[in-house]
């Protein structure tokens, strides 16, 4: 059996406060039921309503029309070289 030793400091030192502080998740508002959230969730656990930004999901989002185009143009000519 061991003694016990109560020189032993086991609780959080300044390292663990710094790691915890890291690792903390903001919570943000629900937009629609105004429930307190965490940032990262996808749908309220309150409402059920998704909380996810549309933005995020799209493949030309914040991208200008130019790019749009010349996306578009370069897919018909793809067709229009390799159908012949």
């Amino acid at each position: 059996m061991t003694d016990w030793n109560e020189d032993i400091n086991e609780g959080p030192d300044d390292n663990d406060a710094d790691l915890m502080d890291e690792n903390r998740v903001e919570l943000i508002s629900c937009p629609h039921c105004g429930a307190m959230i965490s940032e990262y969730a996808q749908q309220c656990p309150e409402c059920g309503d998704w909380v996810v930004d549309s933005s995020t999901h799209s493949a030309w989002a914040g991208k200008s029309l130019w790019w749009i185009l010349l996306a578009l143009g370069g897919a018909v000519m793809f067709v229009l070289i390799y159908a012949l």
